[in-house]
Formats: C-alpha cells, structure tokens, sequence
C-alpha cells in the first residue's frame, strides 16, 4: 500500500506513546497528506536497524519535501514500512492508521490530535473479545449448576459453542439474529 505526503516533522528517534499508556523508542513521520490532512507514521527504531536502506531513505528527507511511502500489512496486522522515495508517484494511495495519539505541534505552532479510533479490523477484533469472554462467563454459569467442581476443558468446549452460534450468521446460517423472529407478537 502507498502513503503519499509532504514531509511536516521527521525524527528517527524519539519516545512515541502508545495508545494504551507507556512509550518506546521509535522513529516518526509527521506528514500532510494528498488529501490535506495531518497525519503520523509511527514505528519502533529497531526496525531500521533491520532495512538500512530504509534509515538511508529517511535521513536523505527534507521537511517540505513530498513523499511516497511503500508499506505492507504484518502477520500481526501491523504496518511495516518497506521504502520511502522523494515525489508522488502513480498507484494505489491510502493512508495508514496513526499509531501514536498524543498532541503535537507542526511547523506554524498550531497543536493538533493524531487520529486514535481504532480501524474496522481493530474493532472486529475488540467485538470477538467481548463475545468470547461473555461466553466464557455464560459457560462457567452453565456448568455450575448442581457442580461442585468445574472442569476447565468442558468449560472451554461449551465457551466456545456459543462463541460459533453468535458468529453463524456470519457464515451464512442462522445465527442470533433468526432469535428475533422466534419472539411471539
């Protein structure tokens, strides 16, 4: 995926916070986008320790100078950053989410607040956690009935039972939303 900008603030290394507290060493881009607004690319600094070639890329920017970022999604969901090249150039242009939330200034002095919503994905993921856990409770509520002593494996078995009942309208079978209409009028 490309990342198009023009370069407001670039440091390559620096404390970044993270979204829920604490902070690590990292390097960050501070850029407006084609489309006219702030936005920051954010990563640790031991990762351009692992692509050379792309500190060199980095070192060689200019605040002003416009951009084109090449980055690709990890195993673990996250953005790499793969190369940075001087100009615009053709193809697909989006913009990543802003992995840092905290206040900033940019180049005229006016603050302003990196995005920090979560992504559609980052929410999906948030919406499995809660069922899970709630069907993890549910299970344990079942079981407990008439038990003086729960075995973690049937707890499992059933947690996740329900955790694919909730989900089969997903795969296209019925799922908790056919429930509505089983309600008498």
């Amino acid at each position: 995926m490309q990342v198009q900008g023009t370069i407001i603030s670039l440091s390559l290394e620096t404390e970044v916070k993270k979204n829920g507290g604490g902070s690590y060493k990292g390097w960050e881009l501070v850029y407006k986008s084609s489309d006219g607004e702030v936005r920051t690319i954010a990563k640790p600094v031991q990762g351009l320790k692992f692509n050379a070639s792309l500190k060199t890329q980095l070192e060689s920017f200019l605040v002003g100078d416009k951009f084109t970022l090449e980055q690709e999604k990890n195993p673990a969901g996250f953005y790499d950053v793969k190369s940075i090249v001087q100009g615009w150039s053709g193809g697909e242009v989006s913009a990543p989410v802003s992995t840092s939330a905290q206040t900033q200034k940019v180049s005229g002095g006016t603050p302003y607040q990196s995005s920090s919503y979560p992504t559609k994905e980052e929410r999906a993921q948030t919406q499995r956690y809660i069922i899970r856990q709630s069907s993890l409770t549910n299970a344990v509520a079942t079981l407990s009935v008439g038990s003086k002593s729960l075995n973690p494996k049937d707890v499992l078995v059933l947690a996740e039972q329900y955790v694919d009942f909730i989900f089969e309208q997903l795969r296209g079978q019925e799922g908790i939303d056919a429930l509505q209409d089983d309600i008498p009028e």
